[in-house]
């Protein structure tokens, strides 16, 4: 069996994107989402620590000469061994705080031994479709702190009706700092960072790989649709996107509610328009 791409988006919410995707080896995809800087000053010598991190470690992923035989845990472990030195070497000053080190959520999916193996570290998704079912892989506590934080902001919205989003924003910052803060630690969340401890945390399933299988993986950014703007339930937003151009559509479609709403009070969220990245996937025999 086989990996076959049908289309694959991924849209940046300004200059830089803190997305990254790749499909390889005709049986492993993945999407990294990168974590948005909380200061103002990078950290590494690139202005925008996350776009160069996903970067780096899409990069680092592909050449990966383990990716077919090595278990997922120890890919990651691999990977986030990498990462490591790679900011260690391209820091320009040390951190002030654990929130200011770059980080970034993954899902990876691999066809290994008859199984659609998922790897899941942060708060992407996998949408598997067969002739029975839809399922939905990945999950993270860093939801709940999003959610949380989210109340906050919804708060603030409240007692302030006429402040912008960006004072609402600056408002919320040391809240997010907080839970960013948490990451890599028993009371907080498992990413991608400096901690090779994560890959421990990491969320690994394997249903059984069926020919004709869809599988879609997701950044938040992309999920909103479902969770954020309700615009679909599970299974119509995987036939959305199995239409021709289904993910462009679908990536048309979230921009314009984005848009609608700037000032994010109607759809509260930490971000008018965040990067967006949907891969849209067959299994094929092979």
């Amino acid at each position: 069996m086989k990996l076959k791409t049908l289309e694959a988006v991924s849209l940046a919410a300004g200059e830089n994107n803190e997305d990254a995707w790749a499909a390889t080896l005709d049986s492993v995809a993945w999407v990294f989402d990168g974590a948005t800087g909380l200061t103002d000053t990078a950290l590494t010598r690139w202005k925008n620590d996350a776009s160069a991190f996903v970067e780096e470690a899409n990069s680092a992923l592909l050449a990966c000469n383990t990716l077919l035989e090595g278990s997922l845990r120890s890919v990651l472990t691999e990977l986030i061994e990498h990462m490591t030195h790679w900011v260690q070497t391209h820091q320009v000053r040390p951190p002030r705080s654990r929130f200011e080190l770059p980080s970034a959520g993954l899902i990876l999916t691999r066809l290994f031994e008859g199984k659609l193996e998922v790897l899941s570290l942060g708060d992407l998704k996998c949408i598997y479709a067969t002739r029975e079912n839809t399922e939905t892989f990945g999950s993270s506590p860093l939801e709940e702190l999003d959610a949380v934080a989210l109340a906050s902001m919804r708060q603030l919205q409240n007692e302030y009706p006429s402040k912008s989003f960006d004072e609402i924003r600056r408002m919320l910052t040391p809240q997010l700092q907080r839970h960013r803060q948490l990451m890599n630690t028993a009371e907080g969340y498992w990413i991608i960072s400096n901690d090779r401890t994560a890959a421990e945390y990491a969320k690994i399933y394997a249903p059984q790989a069926e020919i004709g299988g869809k599988v879609l993986l997701v950044s938040d950014g992309f999920y909103r649709l479902i969770d954020t703007f309700h615009q679909y339930d599970l299974e119509s937003f995987v036939s959305r996107a199995q239409a021709p151009s289904g993910l462009h559509v679908l990536g048309n479609e979230l921009r314009n509610i984005e848009a609608s709403d700037p000032s994010c009070r109607e759809y509260p969220r930490f971000k008018p328009s965040d990067d967006a990245t949907a891969v849209l996937l067959e299994i094929v025999a092979g």
